[in-house]
């Protein structure tokens, strides 16, 4: 008799285990995708360079589908030990016609400072130098937007003390920004 309530509750225990393990295989891959597509720049006024510090955030996942769209399917694997030696040459490469800022009628060259990869985002770094922070710009942002209908692109500012948040989209690919 009590084997065989031991053997009930190693089979129920087994049971459970099992049952457990399917369902997180069945949730992992709506867990792994996620349902809105976003890109967040955070943007700052760097006094002593006079110049635009820009942070932007991309989903890894996203970023390699745009890219594979843009390039062909070159293996990216980004943030893995397998990783495109040459990453970095192609995200520059994509986000160039994508990221743009107008500043008095003409566009302000920025600067790859590199790139951070992680499992779910990679950080791109780049900076605007020779900005004129009591101007006026426009701000461009379309990255995802030729794969992703449903593509928001938010950027953060801090420019002379003064914070402001636009966003870009398929609908409005551009926003002018005043600076007071």
């Amino acid at each position: 008799m009590k084997t065989d309530y031991l053997y009930f509750r190693v089979v129920t225990k087994i049971t459970r285990h099992i049952v457990l393990a399917l369902l997180l295989c069945l949730i992992s891959p709506v867990l792994q995708s996620h349902p809105f597509h976003v890109s967040v720049a955070q943007v700052r006024y760097n006094q002593q360079n006079q110049s635009l510090e820009i942070a932007l955030k991309l989903f890894t996942d996203d970023l390699e589908n745009a890219l594979t769209a843009s390039f062909g399917n070159q293996g990216w694997n980004l943030a893995t030990p397998k990783q495109l030696p040459a990453a970095d040459q192609y995200v520059r490469k994509y986000l160039k016609p994508r990221f743009a800022v107008t500043q008095k009628s003409q566009s302000v060259n920025w600067n790859w400072v590199g790139a951070e990869y992680q499992m779910d985002a990679v950080w791109c770094y780049l900076e605007l130098y020779n900005f004129d922070k009591n101007a006026g710009f426009e701000w461009k942002n379309t990255v995802f937007l030729e794969i992703f209908s449903d593509q928001k692109n938010i950027g953060h500012f801090e420019i002379n003390n003064e914070k402001i948040s636009v966003y870009t989209s398929r609908h409005k690919r551009e926003q002018k920004i005043g600076i007071q």
